[in-house]
């Protein structure tokens, strides 16, 4: 999560919080990340772009 930009130590801190690994954030739908105070679409995209296999928004075919 350090390597992401625009996640710093309170949006880390509050995910881990909620998640509890990095492994459950990774798996979490763009929704579920959204319901987390601070966390903006550009950083759910961000996110899932380190992920990989989906699309900016977390929908693996791109569609919508």
């Amino acid at each position: 999560l350090d390597q992401i930009p625009g996640i710093g130590a309170v949006k880390r801190t509050r995910l881990l919080k909620a998640f509890g690994s990095v492994k459950r954030i990774a798996a979490a739908t763009p929704e579920e990340l959204l319901n987390i105070p601070g966390i903006t679409r550009r950083d759910v995209e961000a996110l899932k772009a380190l992920g990989g296999g989906e699309d900016q928004l977390g929908r693996k075919d791109g569609g919508e």
